[in-house]
């Protein structure tokens, strides 16, 4: 039986989103402590939100409208749709090189859009939501995006999976056109290929690396049938597969240039769990084998020992579900509806009860991804995504999975 205390936390997110939701008119937006650049460096300011779905308004609505699924109310209504028309009156703002990102662009808003439309059964959203994924369809493929944050690989998982999207042609014939653009930027050494994405480095993981657009690729042949998406795709894994350190058991970082072997993580962005996660999408996807099995157990392993340490040391870790304990433990949700197998879900409900008991029985604000102390709004660094772990431990088969933008409603 699933706990209502997940789905309370969740609750209590959500209300603590609507209390704090600054309203011009019938739009709303939020303030959050974020991380800016400014020359070589990072500075930290308080600043609105932006239009996307990674740490943007319509990130914030789609977890808002998850909630809505179990507890539908005109607070939390009014909310959603104030968040998404904010959001989509500012998407001619968004620069047309990222318009068809999945999480910066069109893209992402539009399936934000569509997935509350969906749920709150809301016309002019769902048509609003259809039109703007249709003006992402035609935007061409840029060689300078390729990764699933900005790039084509995002673009084809968002052009797939949105609600509505589904053996639309024209949208698969869009996605294919990000495929070919992922085809012939890719850089191959025998039977093994990598992609220039973040600081053109050729980095492994989900977020800006090998494993996300093989699992883009993957979920094209899927649909289409090509089998070069398929090819393009294993050759993908291999690259991931001979970076991995046996010793470890981990593949490394490779944003760190300097000594690239030494550092891991265990982060869906850049680590573990989201290479756990693109290999266990492979295997629902058909593919099998002792070196995909490996993996998925490399990963899960690794990640467990992450798990565990951040809840014995807890000022060790965040709660985000980009590179903190949210999404390191939907790793584990996931894994355990693939693998069937109970302890695994049972590792991600004792990180959901570490968090209930240190967050909300202590009192102390929620860790998030920005750093610093300050919470943040947003859905992959912040108060929304951790809402959204929590819904997915009280209902994992109902929630969307957005680390592999799974939909609950299709």
């Amino acid at each position: 039986m699933p706990d209502p205390f997940f789905l309370n936390t969740a609750q209590n997110i959500a209300g603590t989103l609507c209390r704090d939701a600054i309203w011009d008119g019938d739009r709303c937006n939020w303030v959050s402590w974020m991380a800016m650049p400014h020359g070589q460096t990072i500075q930290f300011t308080w600043r609105a939100h932006g239009p996307g779905l990674y740490e943007g308004v319509a990130g914030i609505a789609y977890f808002l409208a998850q909630v809505y699924r179990f507890s539908p109310d005109s607070v939390l209504r009014r909310t959603i749709q104030g968040a998404l028309k904010a959001s989509l009156s500012r998407c001619e703002s968004i620069p047309p090189e990222f318009r068809s990102s999945l999480f910066n662009g069109w893209v992402g808003v539009a399936h934000s859009v569509l997935s509350a439309a969906e749920i709150m059964k809301d016309d002019d959203l769902l048509h609003r939501g259809f039109n703007l994924l249709l003006s992402a369809s035609k935007v061409e493929p840029d060689r300078n995006y390729l990764d699933i944050i900005n790039g084509s690989a995002g673009a084809i998982q968002g052009l797939l999976h949105s609600p509505r999207a589904f053996r639309q042609m024209d949208l698969i014939e869009a996605a294919a056109r990000h495929g070919n653009n992922l085809l012939s930027t890719a850089r191959t050494e025998g039977n093994a290929a990598s992609w220039p994405t973040e600081g053109n480095l050729f980095l492994l993981g989900y977020a800006h690396g090998v494993a996300g657009i093989a699992s883009a690729l993957l979920e094209l042949a899927a649909v289409t049938g090509e089998s070069s998406y398929m090819e393009m795709a294993i050759s993908g894994l291999e690259f991931e597969r001979q970076k991995f350190d046996p010793k470890e058991r981990a593949w490394p970082d490779l944003r760190q240039q300097q000594n690239p072997s030494s550092v891991f993580s265990e982060g869906w962005c850049h680590g573990s769990s989201g290479i756990g996660l693109s290999r266990l999408r492979a295997f629902e996807l058909g593919m099998s084998g002792q070196e995909l099995s490996g993996e998925i157990d490399a990963a899960v392993q690794r990640t467990a020992i992450s798990l565990h340490t951040a809840q014995t040391v807890p000022d060790s870790s965040n709660f985000c579900l980009c590179h903190g304990l949210a999404g390191n433990a939907a790793f584990f949700l996931k894994a355990a509806q693939v693998l069937d197998r109970k302890d695994l879900k049972e590792i991600a409900e004792k990180v959901g009860y570490f968090g209930i008991k240190r967050h909300e029985e202590m009192g102390l604000p929620w860790q998030c991804g920005i750093g610093q102390g300050r919470e943040n709004a947003g859905l992959m660094l912040g108060l929304a995504g951790i809402g959204l772990f929590f819904l997915q431990l009280y209902s994992p088969l109902t929630v969307s999975n957005v680390l592999l933008l799974e939909n609950g409603v299709n």
